[in-house]
């Protein structure tokens, strides 16, 4: 015979609010990077044309055509991960997805640099812009995560 037990005294987690604990720290920056992840998502399902990302004279092949169409998809998956993180998190998650922005900005832009002589000069990824937009992202984030560490000790918490 099957039994089946209830806890009659559970809870449900508390759901952290949007507005809570904003100032400089990791949940303000996902916030922004919220936003812009869906002004990207829009832009490029919408109006980018991926032919003007090609050299002069290159063809685009069917598989990076659907490589196109997969970006879009990707984009909104970054796009709820980061509002899953911003709604049910904690501050050590939200560093957490901070510190991951980072790394993966670093890789992304590590894989472009050895090729970056054959990308169009209008997307900025052909010069030192590049290094440029990744210092000024790293530095946001590392504030974020300084700002996010010395607010908590003011909102009431105690060390222990």
């Amino acid at each position: 015979m099957l039994h089946i037990y209830i806890q009659m005294n559970a809870e449900w987690a508390q759901k952290n609010s949007i507005d809570d604990g904003l100032g400089v720290n990791c949940k303000t920056l996902l916030l922004i990077f919220l936003v812009l992840t869906a002004f990207k998502m829009i832009a490029y399902t919408d109006f980018i044309n991926p032919l003007k990302l090609l050299a002069e004279g290159s063809e685009m092949t069917a598989f990076a055509e659907w490589m196109w169409k997969f970006i879009a998809v990707l984009i909104l998956e970054v796009f709820f991960a980061i509002l899953y993180s911003v709604l049910f998190d904690d501050d050590a998650s939200h560093e957490l997805v901070v510190l991951t922005i980072i790394i993966m900005s670093a890789v992304a832009a590590l894989s472009v640099w050895s090729v970056q002589k054959y990308m169009s000069s209008w997307m900025g990824l052909n010069s030192n812009a590049l290094w440029i937009r990744i210092g000024i992202l790293i530095l946001f984030c590392a504030a974020a995560i300084v700002g996010g560490r010395r607010g908590t000790h003011r909102q009431g918490y105690q060390n222990v």
